[in-house]
């Protein structure tokens, strides 16, 4: 059975996750979808 190897982008996510976890302090946070996507978006 071989194992396949992660490509870059997909490492330097795992990584990015990783920071999320160990400092969720330095990441904005939602109560809900719809605020997020109000903030992503912008009032529509």
């Amino acid at each position: 059975m071989t194992r396949e190897v992660p490509n870059k982008i997909t490492l330097e996510a795992m990584k990015e996750a990783q920071e999320m976890f160990r400092s969720p302090e330095k990441y904005k946070k939602y109560d809900s979808v719809d605020s997020m996507m109000e903030d992503i978006l912008g009032e529509v």
